[in-house]
């Protein structure tokens, strides 16, 4: 299902690496091409992070975290070159023991209470990877452990937007480095 855009979804399986520096992330393919970079804030103002495509050096989606009441952890994100509005993030309960995260695609700034989420987000407390799961249980991605290590691989099912995938993981990735600097658990 394309989000971003069709030219991101593959006929077939793909695999990527997840390169994390200090405020440094790119995603490579196997043969370690460079596919995109997180472009992390430059000032503590602006809080917006980027997906660049680096085959165009192009932004692709703007990242925005809710900047009032960030208990529930919500981020929005944008189409960078049309400004419209692709899908929103948020935590699926203020309290967790494992992390569990909602994902609404589409333009709603606010879903309704009765909207079921088009994705799941779902961490695993031991082995510390995540699952992207769309509607009833369908797996669409998943990450190694994210959680201290500088490099992790990534596989994404056949007819998954890989842009999608990526801005998903990096606003995960943002979600759990602020939890940790605050001493808190998303």
């Amino acid at each position: 299902m394309a989000v971003v855009s069709s030219q991101f979804c593959k006929s077939e399986e793909v695999a990527l690496v997840y390169r994390r520096g200090w405020r440094n992330e790119e995603v490579l393919d196997l043969t370690g091409r460079p596919l995109f970079k997180v472009k992390h804030p430059s000032f503590v103002w602006n809080r917006d992070h980027y997906i660049v495509d680096l085959t165009t050096n192009a932004p692709l989606v703007r990242l925005r975290p809710q900047m009032f009441l960030p208990v529930r952890g919500i981020w929005y994100g944008y189409h960078a070159q049309q400004d419209r509005m692709l899908f929103m993030l948020r935590s699926s309960s203020i309290f967790q023991i494992s992390m569990s995260i909602d994902v609404f695609v589409g333009s709603d700034k606010e879903p309704g209470k009765n909207r079921q989420p088009d994705y799941q987000i779902k961490g695993h407390s031991f082995s510390r990877g995540i699952d992207i799961v769309r509607g009833h249980n369908q797996e669409q991605a998943k990450g190694g452990s994210l959680w201290g290590r500088t490099e992790y691989t990534i596989s994404v099912a056949p007819g998954v937007d890989i842009a999608f995938v990526v801005s998903l993981i990096a606003i995960v990735h943002d979600k759990r480095s602020s939890s940790n600097a605050s001493s808190t658990t998303v």
